[in-house]
This record gives structure tokens, sequence and C-alpha cells, in this order.
């Protein structure tokens, strides 16, 4: 979620940053915060201060870097920027909105459930509602016992609005296909599907082509950070090798190397489609760290599954929903990922998957050049 402002300030704001690290660390370990900050009803407030949209550009701007840096200090820092706007204008909803969304990428749950209770005491519209909301439900599930009673509490006000379809705190994407919901489960079975159907169909061929290229000299330098990288505690615990996302589409350079796993899906309108304006089809080998823990988060788009397929995997546990599952070399599994879902890597090697998103065979997508026609 990134912000684009203009105008510059008209004095130094070191000081604005000093004064919101002050108040954050009086915020008690329940998440409760004295003061205008934690407690201001908010409101649809304008920028009257000629200071916040420099505090807030440059929070985008660390948010940016941290994208493609993989950084965490610019995650920090985008979390200075924004309180520092906050503590200029406690009231205004957007920022408070952001800060939150910061504070729970940064896993600071307890920081950020006052900004979600203040948003969702004032009542106000603000953009990506839904987002802000599961943001709010995925922090308190992450607060312990105090969590789950406000949870139980809030949860059936959260519901009641009309623009909230939900129908579990277990599940809440923040892009929803409401015909999907009833029934939906966090561990589909693969053999209803296509995807991993021909995941197991081709299951030889798969191992013998990532054995081939598990073994080329430039193994480890084809690794980048995973898109996702703020869901684990070290960015380069998670890494991807994409094969597929549009709209680049297919690499071409890869492909030669993973050549069952590009020959099987390729020209698939499950993978290559686009559904309601998105094209969220992947295909990449994704490697998790032995010890390494993605930790909980709800998916965005409950039209599209994830298949994963264990190239290389010794003791890894998958938890979505309130289900478990393990998953090991040469056995696939399909994830409904809007299902509050992590995945701990107990092995004492590299995880390493063929991850395929593809869409939900109820929903009907339309190939990418339809849609650019649109």
């Amino acid at each position: 979620m990134l912000l684009q402002f203009g105008g510059f300030p008209n004095k130094s704001f070191s000081n604005i940053v000093g004064a919101a690290n002050h108040h954050e660390e009086k915020c008690s370990a329940d998440g409760t915060c004295p003061g205008d900050i934690g407690e201001a009803v908010v409101d649809q407030t304008n920028f009257d201060d000629p200071r916040i949209p420099e505090l807030a550009k440059k929070s985008n701007e660390a948010m940016t870097t941290f994208t493609t840096s993989q950084d965490k200090i610019d995650l920090h820092r985008a979390r200075d920027h924004m309180s520092a706007a906050v503590q200029l204008a406690p009231r205004n909803a957007m920022l408070r909105a952001i800060l939150a969304k910061i504070l729970t990428m940064l896993r600071r749950h307890g920081e950020a459930l006052p900004h979600y209770r203040a948003i969702l005491k004032g009542g106000v519209v603000i953009t990506n509602k839904l987002e802000n909301l599961a943001g709010y439900v995925l922090s308190l599930h992450q607060s312990g016992s105090a969590g789950a009673a406000e949870l139980n509490e809030v949860w059936p006000r959260i519901v009641s609005m009309p623009e909230v379809p939900w129908r579990s705190p277990l599940q809440c994407p923040a892009s929803v296909e409401e015909t999907l919901l009833a029934g939906a489960q966090p561990f589909p079975e693969p053999e209803r599907y296509e995807i991993p159907s021909l995941l197991l169909k081709h299951r030889d061929s798969l191992l013998a082509d990532f054995e081939r290229v598990s073994s080329h000299p430039k193994w480890d330098s084809f690794w980048k950070g995973h898109r996702d990288h703020d869901l684990v505690s070290d960015p380069k615990q998670w890494t991807a090798i994409n094969l597929f996302q549009m709209p680049s589409g297919w690499n071409k350079r890869f492909c030669k190397l993973a050549r069952t796993a590009c020959k099987i899906m390729r020209g698939n309108l499950a993978i290559e489609g686009v559904v309601n304006d998105k094209s969220v089809g992947t295909v990449d080998l994704l490697r998790l760290d032995a010890g390494a823990v993605i930790h909980p988060h709800f998916g965005q788009e409950n039209w599209r599954f994830v298949a994963h397929f264990a190239l290389h995997s010794e003791d890894v546990v998958y938890l979505a929903g309130n289900e478990t599952r393990s998953l090991r070399t040469g056995e696939v599994l399909v994830l409904d990922d809007t299902f509050l879902h992590s995945v701990e890597n107990r092995g004492k090697v590299p995880r390493i998957n063929l991850a395929v998103n593809f869409f939900n065979p109820l929903i009907k997508p339309i190939t990418y050049k339809e849609w650019l026609a649109q």
C-alpha cells in the first residue's frame, strides 16, 4: 500500500519522528496506547499540516526501497515516517490505516491494534477496507488469548458491514468472489483439479529435471528474494526462481532448465488467464531454508489456489485454517491461501517446491490478450 504525495516540509521533521517513537514506547503489551494516538476516533481529516505529505512521501519511498532491497531497515524507516505523520494528524483514517499495515508487516501486532480499533470505531469508509480489516483480524489472531477474546467480540460487527462478505475469521481475503466462500476448504483435494493432477502425472520427469538443474554450477545464483519476503524473519530464507508471471510471460532462460514444468503448464488458461482484471497465475520454484518459518497471513484472492509439488522436502508443516498438512518429496498439496496460513520447515535441508498459482475452475478466466482488448 504505497502513497505518492507532493509538497515539501518547511522545517526539519527529525523531532517529529522522535516524538512518534517515544509515543510507541508507551503502548502496553496488550496493544493499549494512552493519549490521542491510541484513542482518537478517526475521520476523513484533510492533510492540513504541510509536513504530512512529505512524511508520507518518505514512508512511501522507504516501502518501495524495501520491496527491492529486502532490507527491513527500510520497513522500519517507513514506520517511523508514517508514525510521525499520524502524530500530526491522529484523526486521519488513511494515515492510521497505512501505519497499521506497516506495523502488521513488521509483526508489531500490539502496536497495530490501536490503529485498527480506531478505524473500526470511527466507521469511516477508507480505500482497501477489506485489506485493512483483514490486517485487524490477523493482528488479533497473533495476540494470544486477549486477541481471541477481542476477535469474538468484534467479529459480529465486522461481518455486519454490507461490504464484508466473509464467513469465517479464518478466511479473510481482500478480493472476494462471494460464490466461492460457501464450502471453501484450506486444503482442497488435489485430485479434483487439473493442475495438481498434471504435476502428479509427470512426477518422475519433474524430479529428474530438478536433479539435473540443481547440479548446475550457477544453481545458487539463480535464486532471488521472494516477492512476499516480509513474511519471513530474514528475506534470504525464502527465495524464488520465477518461471511464469504476467505480463513478462514465460522465462525462456529457466524454461530451458525446468523443461517439464514449462511444457505441461504452458498455454493453460487456468494459469495464464485473467479474472476480475487480475492475472494472478504464477509458476515458481520456491526455496525455504531449514528452520525458516513463513509467518501467518491471509492471501489476497479467493478465486485461485496454489498447488505445491515438493521437489526436495524433508519435514515441512503447512498450517491453514485449523488444519495441518506435511509434504515430502514427490507429493503435492493444494492450498487456498486466503485461509490464515503459515509454513514451517522443521527439517535439516531447504524445502524446494514447484508452486503453481491457478484459478479455481468454477471461475472462467479470459485470455490476457482479450483482457487487453477490453
